[in-house]
């Protein structure tokens, strides 16, 4: 985490000083989404020596309790809350969808190692799914527009390569050398450039925005430290190998997704809240994410 957070300062102080810009800013990112985070995808499953059967099915039921957890940890967070009903889907949405990509791979890979990103790929496949559906679901929830559902955006890069990693990684297919290491570089790419990014995001704010808001401590507090370690002590009494428990862990208490700010922004017209929760939960899951893996 402190790496990470030398990077996203790096980030902050680029686009302070104007070497980065909004434009370069969406144009790495589009970059990062559709070419390098695929690459660090499919690299994960190539050359690796876990056998294909392996704490796979442990790991699939983690996942599922995982996002049946935040589903509904978030929704009686709002209930007890008692928020009007456009306030609480939007807070819901912001809860259930975390940084599984940008911020949960450069950490799996780190402290796992690279064959240890195939059980993050379940993770990532099922985020899509849930964030153009039920994501879209609770945007449209929190305005009064209409949720405009399309498959074509499930079925987006970061997917297609969570697919093609699959099959590779249960076929046993091989890859030629020159583009094993192809999809390596690539894949080491998208960790500084997508920390850079997330920087330059939170650059983009003042500190007063982003650290005098009483409700942004309150939600963080909830999401990630209360809802979080309560998912952990649950898992944590299942018999699942250390390193899926972990796996878990991480992606559970990972900040706000950019998706969901998207989202927010596109149905709602609440893309500055949104933005600012994904802003401070990043900076604080620097804090936050070693102390919930004191639960472990």
């Amino acid at each position: 985490m402190t790496v990470l957070f030398l990077m996203i300062l790096v980030g902050v102080i680029s686009y302070r000083k104007g070497v980065l810009d909004d434009i370069s800013c969406a144009k790495i990112t589009t970059l990062i989404v559709n070419v390098l985070n695929p690459m660090i995808i499919i690299s994960g499953v190539l050359d690796t020596n876990i056998e294909k059967d392996i704490h796979i099915m442990d790991n699939l039921l983690l996942v599922v309790m995982m996002y049946a957890l935040l589903i509904t940890l978030s929704y009686l967070y709002v209930k007890l809350r008692r928020f009007e009903i456009k306030q609480a889907r939007f807070y819901q949405l912001m809860m259930i969808f975390n940084n599984v990509g940008f911020i949960g791979i450069p950490l799996v890979r780190g402290l796992y190692g690279e064959k240890y990103i195939i059980y993050l790929v379940f993770y990532i496949l099922v985020f899509n799914l849930l964030a153009y559906t039920l994501g879209i679901y609770l945007a449209s929830k929190s305005s009064d527009k209409e949720a405009d559902y399309s498959w074509k955006n499930i079925i987006n890069m970061g997917f297609l390569a969570c697919l093609l990693s699959l099959l590779i990684f249960i076929f046993r297919i091989p890859v030629a050398a020159p583009i094993k290491d192809a999809c390596k570089y690539l894949g080491d790419a998208s960790i500084p450039l997508s920390m850079l990014i997330i920087g330059a995001s939170v650059a983009r704010m003042s500190l007063r925005e982003l650290f005098l808001q009483r409700q942004l401590y309150e939600f963080m507090f909830v999401k990630m430290l209360l809802i979080p370690s309560i998912c952990v002590l649950i898992v944590k009494q299942l018999p699942v190998a250390d390193e899926i428990l972990g796996i878990f862990l991480l992606c559970v208490s990972m900040p706000c997704a950019s998706i969901a700010g998207m989202l927010a922004q596109e149905y709602g017209g609440r893309g500055t809240e949104g933005n600012h929760l994904i802003a401070f939960t990043t900076v604080f899951s620097l804090l936050t994410v070693p102390i919930i893996s004191l639960l472990l």
